[in-house]
């Protein structure tokens, strides 16, 4: 169940009136039973301008509030957004310790010399019992020494890494550049389990295949009118650090990536651009109404076009990969 677990001072959930132990309803009036839901209804409305409908209710009580978070272009320039820690929401669940994940190279951290499998146990003489006093002292120190301790393979160390300054809506902030990887459990009272009969798996695959078309035609109509950044854009590279990190995170995310990746190549495919099969299709359309085929004068032309935008997205999406191996 999404339940509220710690929020971030001063950000926008705390200031909207989230409040820890809360259970998130819906979003944007979709109806949001599990974290997964949370983030896939807030991954739609990146880009968006005006508020974030949130319908939540206490633990144990049956008393409904609405609350609203005002966003501007929301999360549209951001390279990785992650909506639900960004709006300073953390999911409720037993925090165990804080493990680094996979170091960037060349960043804060790789010259700090951290390593994946590090366990942060303070920051700055803060004892880190959540993700998000790690992430506030980082953001909040930006091109000042943090003092990180660690346990090393049983041994403990204290580590000084200066965070590099970025910004974001013109407001600097620190970065080290490391996947982090809490551990811990999530509360009995906070999971729970469905199963399904082939019909109801069924009906449930093709609803989701259903969103997941749909969420992929809001994103290039966004694209198309400016309300997303041609940064989100990715190519073979991205797309094969996804599939990697979908691999590790285990079999079952591999598979959902998989099918995601499969229904956007063919939504894709299906766009009115010559040279994808909705090209054609849009030919086809013409020469119904009429009654007699494109000439192939014409046909040369929109092949050459298609090429044009195609070769266009692909280096854009090339670059937009590159650059962010190389930061």
């Amino acid at each position: 169940k999404p339940i509220v677990g710690n929020i971030g001072d001063e950000s926008p959930a705390e200031i909207a009136g989230f409040v820890p132990e809360m259970v998130i309803l819906s979003v944007n009036d979709q109806i949001t039973p599990s974290w997964s839901d949370v983030s896939k209804e807030l991954f739609s409305s990146i880009g968006t301008t005006g508020s974030l409908k949130f319908i939540v209710e206490m633990v144990g009580s049956n008393d409904k509030v609405e609350l609203y978070v005002p966003v501007e272009k929301w999360l549209r320039d951001e390279v990785e957004p992650y909506p639900v820690y960004d709006l300073g929401l953390t999911p409720k669940y037993i925090f165990q310790q804080l493990n680094l994940g996979a170091i960037m190279e060349g960043s804060a951290a790789d010259k700090a010399g951290l390593l994946t499998g590090d366990v942060v146990t303070k920051i700055n003489g803060w004892n880190v019992d959540s993700v998000q006093i790690f992430i506030d002292q980082i953001e909040s120190n930006y091109d000042q020494a943090v003092t990180l301790d660690i346990v090393r393979r049983g041994v403990d160390m204290k580590i000084e890494v200066v965070p590099d300054t970025f910004t974001r809506d013109e407001v600097p902030y620190g970065q080290i550049g490391v996947q982090l990887a809490p551990q811990g459990t999530y509360p009995e009272s906070m999971i729970y389990s469905i199963r399904h009969d082939f019909m109801s798996a069924l009906i449930r695959s093709l609803s989701e295949t259903r969103d997941y078309i749909s969420f992929i035609f809001k994103s290039v109509k966004k694209l198309l009118t400016g309300e997303l950044s041609s940064k989100s854009l990715s190519g073979p590279i991205g797309i094969a650090k996804a599939a990697g990190d979908s691999g590790r995170a285990g079999l079952d995310n591999f598979i959902r990536f998989t099918a995601i990746l499969s229904i956007m190549l063919g939504v894709m495919n299906l766009l009115p651009i010559p040279v994808l099969d909705g090209g054609h299709l849009i030919f086809y359309m013409i020469e119904i109404v009429k009654g007699s085929p494109v000439s192939e004068e014409m046909q040369v032309i929109g092949l050459k076009i298609g090429v044009v935008i195609l070769f266009g997205f692909m280096m854009v999406a090339t670059f937009n990969d590159l650059t962010r191996a190389l930061m």
